[in-house]
Parts: structure tokens; C-alpha cells; sequence
């Protein structure tokens, strides 16, 4: 069975295990896409607008009352959905207790990803630090300004 690429198996463990206090979210773009993976191509509108339902929820409560929903609309056709759902909801509820604007930033891992690619391409145009600074102190990440879909706008450069 098929998990949700969003990460190194084990890899939320150990960041537990390092950082108890740690929250670990998995990212729900992840999930919907391993999700559907398993549904007709026909159905996955329709799959995909009932889990939306789930991940936009208010609160967690009301998340697993859609996830029942869900599970009892679909789990004849292709129960391994809910299933998957079920198994990781630890880890795919703690953006919940956040407010609407901030979710739209954490509920997905392609600000991350982006920011490091950004961050690998700065590393890569200098060989060496002639500095003994570190390497973080060799670039900046600043959030220029919040869009309304939810994005933040940054800028990453060298420092002078």
C-alpha cells in the first residue's frame, strides 16, 4: 500500500525524538494525491471535494465528523482512502488548531520546498565562505507581503 511521499519514512520520529515539543505535519497536498491514487478516474472530483471538506474543516472535531462522512459515502468503492486518512490523522491535524490565513501557508510542503531551492542555488554560486561567519549568516529570507490567495512573497539574497 502506498503511502504519502511527503518525507523520509521515519523521519517524523526522529524530529520527535530530537524535539519532543515538536509538532509534525504532514503535508495535505500529499495526501490528497496518494489518496486518489486510489479512486477511478471518474470518481476523483467528486473524492477529491469530500476530502477538501476534511483538510478545510474549523476544528479537528469537525474534520473527523467529515472523515466519517467521508468514509461512509466512500469506503464501499475504495475504502483504502479513509484508511490512509485514519492511520496518519496525528499527523495530518495539528495546522487545524491554526487560524484560516496561516493554514493556507503550512497545509503544504511547497514553501518549503521552495525556499530551499532557492537557499541551494545561493550555496551553490559560492564555492567557499572566506569569512568564518556561518553559512546561515550568509543569506536572508524575508517575507516581503502576504498576498491574498494565501502566498507570501520573499526575496532571498546574499548579504553585504
Amino acid at each position: 500500500m502506498a503511502e504519502p511521499a511527503s518525507g523520509l519514512k521515519g523521519f517524523p520520529e526522529v524530529i520527535e525524538s530530537v524535539y519532543p515539543k515538536a509538532e509534525v505535519q504532514m503535508c495535505i497536498v500529499h495526501m490528497v494525491r496518494a489518496s486518489l491514487s486510489y479512486v477511478n478516474w471518474k470518481q476523483r472530483k467528486k473524492v477529491g471535494a469530500d476530502l477538501r471538506k476534511i483538510y478545510q474543516a474549523a476544528t479537528a472535531d469537525d474534520a473527523s465528523e467529515q472523515l466519517d462522512v467521508f468514509a461512509q459515502n466512500w469506503d464501499a468503492e475504495c475504502p483504502v482512502v479513509s484508511q490512509i486518512w485514519r492511520r496518519h490523522w496525528d499527523r495530518i491535524t495539528p495546522f487545524l488548531a491554526y487560524p484560516a490565513d496561516i493554514r493556507k501557508v503550512i497545509y503544504t510542503t511547497n514553501a518549503v520546498e521552495s525556499l530551499n531551492m532557492s537557499l541551494r542555488k545561493i550555496i551553490k554560486m559560492r564555492v567557499r565562505f572566506r569569512t568564518r561567519r556561518p553559512l546561515s549568516s550568509c543569506y536572508t529570507w524575508r517575507c516581503v507581503t502576504p498576498q491574498r490567495n494565501g502566498r507570501c512573497q520573499y526575496r532571498i539574497g546574499l548579504r553585504h
